[in-house]
């Protein structure tokens, strides 16, 4: 089968780029979550912003960024003002830079209640982000060996969230993503070999 791939150069770990947007986000010496998705239930935005309200307990630079927009944003902010850490929430709102934004991370949270493969998972991985899945996310979800999926027990959530993890070489993962499938340019060559094999077949 064809694997839902992206323009993996796009996304690859840039530390430039990474100095760059942590410097205009204010974000220099931080703990960075981040997490995309639409602010609907299914994708469980609540879960994440009381899982980082014990994080921010055990640790003084964690950051938690959001990306997105939908019904339920207006809830996650009063949430977050109402347990005290709106100062270290960023909303950020609909955003055309993402590749920018997951160098600017240090670890991907994804705690949907359910969903097939998340393409910012792919992508957010492909930035060498350690993504932390629910155990309700398909398990195709996890293809770099430091990403991990859980169930949605708070306490595992907050002690993963909280730790810096193995020192990790995140320009190695491009390279992952492409061996396993989620290279547009190989995966559309697939295709096209593919449509032309048929092709010959029925002529």
């Amino acid at each position: 089968y064809i694997k839902n791939a992206i323009e993996v150069e796009r996304f690859a770990y840039n530390p430039v780029v990474r100095m760059r947007v942590r410097r205009e986000l204010g974000l220099d010496g931080c703990h960075v979550i981040g997490h995309v998705g639409r602010f609907e239930i299914v994708k469980n935005q609540l879960f994440l912003i009381r899982a980082f309200a014990d994080v921010c307990r055990r640790r003084d630079d964690a950051r938690l960024m959001l990306v997105g927009d939908g019904n339920l944003r207006a809830d996650a902010e009063r949430e977050a003002a109402r347990l005290g850490i709106a100062d270290r929430v960023l909303f950020m709102g609909l955003r055309n830079d993402l590749p920018d934004l997951y160098q600017a991370m240090d670890v991907f949270a994804l705690p949907s209640i359910h969903e097939a493969l998340p393409l910012v998972a792919v992508e957010a991985q492909t930035a060498g982000l350690p993504c932390i899945a629910s155990d309700g996310v398909s398990a195709e979800a996890k293809v770099l060996p430091y990403s991990q999926m859980l169930p949605l027990d708070p306490r595992l959530w907050v002690d993963r969230l909280s730790a810096n993890g193995e020192k990790i070489d995140r320009t190695a993962a491009s390279g992952i993503m492409r061996d396993n499938g989620y290279d547009l340019n190989r995966e559309s060559k697939v295709l096209s070999d593919l449509y032309m094999k048929l092709l010959e077949e029925h002529t």
